[in-house]
């Protein structure tokens, strides 16, 4: 079919008047439908629990002793998530290690080619990609297993505090204000300030 722009005495064709009508009728329509039904978001910010209800453990139970060769041993605090990240309080922060964070993929692993790297998550840092897990693939530190931390209770050790909540959320924060969750409801998240 063909449409004429201009009839013989100069005036515009009613065919293509009428076609062009019809398309915007037909987009503004479109529009219309398209951004009634367009998912509008709006994002929450992470909400951080307030660790000073949960119970506090006994850190001791939590604590073991790293050889120092040359010196006295010293004793470090683990602990597990309940997603089975290794975390530990260290030099007034905390940090998380593994492949199990929600929201975040697996750093790749092919230990023949050197790559056994595991995310890893600090308060001081945030979250990357690290070749230094906290505890070994057996969620093991020099040989003795790392402990959960049960559902609402936390530790603590040089102002650094973690906690676990009722969900399977772990949150760590130091005593900076940075803080990060590990949660099945609102993913991993490094919070600069809590």
């Amino acid at each position: 079919m063909s449409l004429r722009r201009h009839n013989t005495d100069g005036g515009i064709d009613m065919a293509l008047c009428r076609t062009m009508m019809l398309i915007a009728a037909m987009s503004l329509a479109a529009g219309s439908a398209m951004t009634g039904c367009r998912a509008v978001t709006h994002a929450d910010p992470p909400t951080f629990p307030d660790l000073t209800n949960y119970t506090p453990v006994n850190i001791g139970d939590y604590a073991i002793e790293i050889p120092n060769p040359g010196r006295g041993s010293s004793s470090e605090v683990f602990f597990l998530t309940p997603d089975g990240n290794a975390c530990t309080l260290v030099n007034s922060g905390a940090e998380c290690t593994g492949n199990n964070f929600p929201g975040i993929p697996a750093v790749s692993q092919d230990p023949p080619r050197g790559l056994a790297g595991v995310n890893g998550i600090r308060t001081d840092t945030g979250l990357q990609p690290t070749n230094a897990p906290v505890a070994g693939a057996d969620n093991t530190v020099m040989g003795h297993p790392i402990r959960p931390l049960p559902p609402l209770h936390s530790i603590a050790l040089n102002g650094a505090i973690c906690g676990v909540d009722n969900a399977g959320s772990t949150a760590c924060k130091d005593a900076q204000g940075r803080g990060f969750l590990i949660s099945p409801q609102q993913g991993t998240v490094w919070l600069p300030h809590v």
